[in-house]
């Protein structure tokens, strides 16, 4: 399966758990510009953190990959970023993967 597809299936499965945002990085030919930061997950949002009042939110990103795809320097440099801010940072392949990481979120792990 195309990591598209994998990232379609996780965002409609996790549409009502967490606020997850696409986050594409490329180059428009066309227009000649690069867009997105280089390394960022695929997918960023805010994971809600269950037992609070008020409710509070931690930062999640998922970064998507098929069964065989492997993490670039850039995203493995986001990644050390990312948790130096304390925020849930994991490398998923399926939606199973993807709900088991918002379940590890939820209980205050760092990936």
């Amino acid at each position: 399966m195309a990591e598209r597809d994998i990232k379609a299936e996780i965002r409609l499965a996790l549409g009502q758990m967490v606020y997850l945002e696409n986050c594409p990085v490329g180059y428009d030919k066309e227009r000649k510009i690069h867009y997105g930061v280089k390394g960022k997950a695929d997918l960023c949002g805010w994971c809600p953190m269950p037992g609070f009042d008020p409710p509070i939110s931690r930062p999640i990103c998922l970064e998507i990959k098929t069964a065989t795809g492997r993490q670039s320097a850039d995203q493995m440099r986001y990644q050390a970023m990312a948790k130096r801010w304390h925020a849930f940072y994991a490398v998923v392949r399926s939606v199973e993967e993807a709900l088991a990481a918002v379940d590890r979120c939820q209980r205050g792990l760092s990936e």
